[in-house]
């Protein structure tokens, strides 16, 4: 299957039923992936990554996690460092109490965070929403949205 093909199939997973199990509460135990946490903008972010060189991040919308993305993640690591973070609110990420926490600005603070984390300044986002506010530190950009 060519990358392509592959990006699009993650567009196919979101709307399959299976997706409304407990796949957001998944962590990358016994599934190959190394995994960690990093702090974000307050809130410290569970992320699962492969691979290296360049750095694609994939994020995950509601309901999903970073498991949406297992099999672009397996593909990308043969030459690229791939990392896909559980977003604040989705387990075993924190989730804070308040609602403002989850205002974009956070949201965002918590991607530079992971960025600074991972020793990265840029990166390719594989995103489904929130790509185009985070462009100074995006190199380029795949949507992967109905």
């Amino acid at each position: 299957m060519d990358r392509r093909r592959l990006l699009s199939a993650s567009l196919w997973a979101c709307a399959a039923p299976s997706r409304f199990d407990l796949a957001w509460a998944q962590t990358a135990a016994g599934v190959g992936f190394g995994e960690g946490y990093a702090i974000g903008n307050g809130a410290r972010l569970y992320y699962v990554r492969s691979g290296e060189g360049q750095l694609m991040l994939f994020l995950h919308g509601h309901p999903d996690s970073w498991a949406l993305y297992k099999a672009q993640l397996r593909e990308f690591s043969r030459d690229h460092l791939v990392v896909a973070p559980n977003l604040r609110g989705y387990p075993p990420s924190d989730a804070p109490d308040a609602v403002d926490a989850y205002a974009m600005p956070r949201i965002l603070g918590d991607l530079h965070g992971l960025l600074d984390h991972l020793r990265h300044e840029r990166c390719i986002l594989v995103a489904r929403h929130i790509a185009i506010r985070a462009s100074d530190k995006v190199q380029r950009v795949a949507l992967a949205s109905l």
